[in-house]
């Protein structure tokens, strides 16, 4: 009788292995999706291909942002700008001068047509003129009316020099452009810096119609990003954590924060707790994320046709039953919404199976036993 109830149990092992809950597919799931899928790319990390896709893209700002108000230069005048016009004459009898003062000084503002008044030489255009250019028209403009006139031209209040900081910063508001330029780094420190790690600060630069967006730390560790600035730019500063997930056979299950610039895949599964030494298949470690076309067809992975604005759905597949596989993962580099996934082992489903049914419907049967004999 004992033994019919244990084939009896058997049959019942095999047709309940399906129905036992898992937190993903298993590795042997994953195998058969991925060779009989096209919907993704795969892509097992070897040595020959860690330098390729390990290492985090160096971020580049827009080409069109590249280009900017630096170094010291002649500044063009502009609507709303303030001036102050000083006329000196050489007698006392001029338009300007008198026996005590022998020079007048006026203060005006270029208006909408981008245009000033000055007594005796009328409206002058300023557009396209710094303050030179400026000096030599009211100069031809007065010559045949003032005696021997001599002008001096200065810029009291540039408004149109201002950039803007925003966001997540001590102390937003508008800045001046000095005379020697400011890059975006300046800006944002006399903004009272960011509020947040910088790791965890994205930094959006606004120039007319063109945007980008890069980390901070991608302005701190490349120089090439820390771009001069333009007048009327807006910088802005957000709190951006960047995360990855990290589910199946590992120790913690969560949502997980990238807590560095680079975090590895060796310490982003040490974040997670580790691998779950009683369900974890460690030749089966993947990693869910998207990746740019070119970097596929640069080493000619196959491209499927599910590519969205954001890259190519890609799967990647880590074996640590290769010893070699642990050095390549301190080498991988996470990104922000990367997705590990461990599967659980051929054998956990019987073992979890066995413990949660199995063991007790055994041991009832035992206890039946003893009560028939």
């Amino acid at each position: 009788m004992k033994m019919a109830w244990c084939f009896f149990a058997l049959s019942l092992l095999l047709q309940a292995c399906s129905l036992l809950p898992a937190s993903g597919p298993s590795a042997s799931t994953m195998r058969d999706a991925i060779a009989q899928s096209d919907d993704f790319a795969f892509i097992q990390i070897t040595r020959q291909n860690i330098d390729h896709f390990g290492p985090a893209p160096v971020p580049h700002i827009k080409q069109s942002l590249i280009v900017g108000f630096g170094q010291p230069q002649a500044r063009n005048i502009d609507v709303n700008d303030r001036i102050r016009v000083t006329i000196w004459e050489a007698s006392p009898d001029g338009l300007f001068a008198t026996q005590d003062v022998k020079q007048s000084a006026i203060e005006v503002q270029v208006d909408q047509s981008r245009s000033i008044f000055v007594p005796y030489a009328g409206r002058i255009s300023v557009a396209g003129l710094d303050s030179e250019a400026l000096r030599i028209a009211i100069t031809d403009k007065l010559t045949g009316k003032a005696i021997d006139p001599q002008v001096q031209v200065t810029l009291i209040d540039q408004t149109h020099l201002f950039i803007t900081v925003i966001g997540d910063v001590s102390t937003p508001g508008q800045f001046q452009v000095p005379p020697n330029g400011l890059r975006l780094i300046e800006a944002i420190a006399q903004a009272g810096g960011p509020r947040q790690a910088s790791h965890e600060t994205k930094v959006s630069i606004v120039r007319g119609a063109t945007h980008d967006t890069l980390q901070m730390d991608a302005i701190l560790q490349h120089t090439q990003n820390n771009i001069w600035l333009r007048p009327r730019d807006v910088i802005e500063v957000s709190h951006f954590p960047r995360t990855f997930t990290a589910f199946g056979a590992v120790s913690s299950q969560n949502l997980q924060p990238l807590t560095a610039e680079s975090v590895s895949l060796a310490e982003a599964l040490a974040q997670s707790g580790g691998l779950n030494d009683r369900q974890a298949d460690i030749s089966a470690v993947f990693l869910f994320r998207h990746v740019q076309q070119a970097k596929l067809t640069e080493v000619g992975i196959p491209v499927p046709n599910t590519g969205t604005s954001v890259g190519i759905p890609t799967i990647f597949r880590i074996d640590l039953a290769d010893p070699h596989t642990l050095f390549l993962t301190s080498a991988f580099t996470m990104r922000d919404n990367d997705i590990i996934y461990v599967a659980n082992a051929a054998g956990t489903d019987l073992e979890k199976l066995s413990g949660l049914i199995i063991g007790p419907f055994l041991s009832s049967t035992q206890t039946i036993d003893a009560v028939a004999n």
